[in-house]
């Protein structure tokens, strides 16, 4: 299957590949018309044989067979050159059709086997090759009948006596120079046409190509524009969601300059912050190693004379540096000699500048507008998280004062009801029944000062558990449970707890239910006092009512009401 397809006409061997589209269309021809020569003149020694009975004589055989091997040679061994090939096989055919013309003159085939002669050489070397080939036939037809006219030749004459006239012979030629210079014009035109045609394609394939390349870098650009657009849409989620979960203000501006740097490649990213002045631009954040040193030493920049970030804090607009040789506003930092471009982007707040971000790379020309537009993005967010920071942080020391504040609450209210119901809060459980009891301070302020966990005391054969009653974080009560063995559960501690639990949010209830009451009995007495008062018609008559019914509504010994130059004193 190899051999076929070797010699197949259409196949181009590899050393032929980078010859262009006309030598390869020669280099078709040449393989087909070798093949052709090998078969027909296979066939016309078979046929010829066979009705000779094969009686051949035997050095005219050998010669039939040497130039078949020969055609055969050639037809297989295609590795051999062009002209070579080329040569051989034109030189075969004008020596056989120069043998017809010698040996059976016009009877013979020797001026078709010319024309093909001419064909070829036009077809393989172009016109010029062609035009000689033809004068070269033409006088070698014409040299032939002029021998065989006069006879030139005596063992030609009787193969050509009947028709050996000059005027055949002439015709002969100009036939075959007329008929020489179709075939040549042609198949010169064909040529040149095919050509002309090849380039015009090769032409438009390279257009087309040069097109396809640039749809190509242009495709390639906005996949590469796209991917980096994308790249810096997700540091932006990136970087907005690292800030989220920071309420520190210190956390979040380090975090967010940790999270650029890493997301952006950029050789160094820093946050300033204005002092309480607006004097300075004062460092808060730093990336790598270099910003650490300098929120140690404490790094800031006069706002408005120093520094990229000094101006765009003072101006409120960004400002960016391709070349910082070339920029007068930059501060050559010894912490940062590799900077070869900055960029300053304003963090506002309600259009007041509360910071900058400062971006800086070691590249020149390293920002595009695309960094602008999404860092711009990035110190709106870190104003705005910045902003809520403060105002969590304010939150946060409102609440803890509140807490504070709250849990000093409900000890100075129990205390205060206390006072106020005059009556004895403590009962134990004993022997079946429960029973006032009198409580022990000494054992309360222990557990007042443990009052995170329970207290549990062990003896020989029993244990006493105190837990605090807690509202808020404050001890307002003690509970004592005594247990007749020396071990008690962690599950039975933690079943006591919540039951202490829900009963001081049961207790607590319950105090405001009396001290709205006893607001309201308050009111009520204020309101009859005042109604009774109000009824009476002269001063004596209200001094009586007045002394009548705070004595019968307190329950007190003595009430004394009197009228002196100095004001009146109740008592």
């Amino acid at each position: 299957m190899s051999f076929l397809h070797s010699i197949n006409p259409e196949t181009i061997p590899d050393h032929l590949r980078d010859r262009d589209d006309l030598h390869l269309q020669r280099e078709v021809v040449l393989q087909k018309a070798w093949m052709a020569t090998f078969f027909a003149g296979l066939s016309a020694y078979l046929v010829w044989g066979y009705s000779i009975s094969w009686n051949i004589d035997p050095g005219l055989q050998a010669l039939i067979w040497a130039g078949l091997a020969g055609a055969l040679f050639f037809t297989v061994n295609r590795r051999l050159s062009f002209q070579f090939r080329a040569i051989v096989l034109i030189a075969i055919l004008a020596t056989f059709s120069l043998s017809e013309l010698l040996s059976r003159g016009l009877q013979g085939t020797g001026a078709l086997f010319l024309l093909s002669v001419i064909g070829l050489a036009t077809a393989f070397f172009g016109l010029r090759t062609g035009a000689i080939i033809l004068l070269i036939a033409g006088v070698a037809t014409g040299t032939a009948g002029w021998g065989a006219f006069i006879a030139a030749i005596p063992w030609l004459s009787q193969w050509f006596a009947p028709r050996t006239d000059l005027a055949a012979w002439v015709s002969l030629v100009f036939s075959l120079f007329l008929c020489g210079y179709y075939l040549l014009i042609s198949i010169h035109q064909f040529s040149w046409e095919f050509s002309r045609v090849i380039q015009e394609l090769r032409h438009s394939a390279q257009l087309m190509e040069q097109a396809r390349n640039q749809s190509e870098r242009q495709f390639r650009l906005r996949l590469e524009e796209m991917a980096h657009k994308n790249a810096l849409l997700e540091a932006i989620g990136l970087v907005a969601t690292k800030i989220v979960s920071e309420t520190e203000p210190s956390s979040l501006l380090q975090t967010a300059v940790d999270t650029i740097q890493k997301q952006f490649l950029f050789y160094y990213v820093a946050i300033f912050l204005p002092d309480e002045t607006r004097e300075y631009a004062v460092l808060h954040a730093g990336s790598g190693e270099a910003g650490k040193i300098m929120l140690e030493r404490h790094h800031s920049l006069k706002i408005g004379e120093v520094g990229i970030v000094g101006y765009v804090m003072s101006k409120g607009e960004p400002r960016i540096s391709g070349n910082v040789e070339e920029d007068p506003a930059h501060y050559k930092n010894p912490y940062l000699p590799n900077t070869c471009s900055e960029m300053g982007i304003p963090m506002k707040m309600n259009g007041q500048v509360i910071g900058v971000l400062d971006v800086q790379s070691d590249h020149e020309n390293a920002f595009s507008a695309d960094d602008v537009e999404i860092l711009q993005t990035i110190a709106d967010q870190l104003a705005g998280a910045l902003e809520k920071s403060r105002i969590f942080t304010q939150m946060r020391q409102t609440l803890e004062e509140v807490q504070d504040r709250t849990r000093q609450s409900p000890r100075q209210s129990w205390q205060q009801h206390l006072r106020n119901s005059n009556r004895r809060f403590a009962f134990r459980y004993h022997n079946a029944r429960v029973e006032p009891f009198q409580a022990n301070p000494g054992e309360f302020t222990r557990v007042l000062w443990k009052k995170d966990a329970p207290t549990s005391t062990a003896h020989e054969d029993a244990s006493q558990l105190a837990l605090p009653i807690k509202l808020r974080g404050q001890v307002i009560g003690l509970v004592q449970v005594k247990f007749g063995t020396r071990q008690v559960s962690p599950e039975m501690v933690n079943l006591l707890e919540q039951a202490v639990e829900r009963m001081a949010l049961s207790l607590d209830n319950v105090r405001l239910v009396e001290e709205i009451q006893a607001r309201a009995e308050r009111e009520r007495m204020v309101g009859e006092i005042a109604s009774k008062v109000r009824s009476a018609t002269d001063i004596e008559s209200i001094l009586k009512i007045t002394a009548s019914e705070l004595g019968n509504s307190l329950g007190v010994s003595e009430v004394l009401v009197q009228l002196t130059p100095g004001g009146n004193r109740s008592t």
